[in-house]
């Protein structure tokens, strides 16, 4: 790579871009709403496994 490409080949080629499993802003928006608001005693396990029963929604509790 440095080779052909110099030093810009020792960057990695997804610097700079969003991750295709990252939640949308929208989305993540809403989860710290509810966390904050309704479901502040709860852990971050258990805000997971509501999110899963009730909206159907699967999300890893550290994501």
């Amino acid at each position: 790579m440095v080779k052909t490409e110099g030093t810009a080949g020792l960057v990695h080629k997804n610097r700079g871009r969003e991750p295709k499993q990252r939640i949308p802003k929208e989305t993540r928006e809403r989860i710290v709403k509810l966390a904050q608001d309704n479901l502040r005693n709860a852990s971050c396990r258990e805000i997971s496994e509501i999110l899963e029963e009730f909206y159907n929604k699967v999300f890893h509790p550290r994501q």
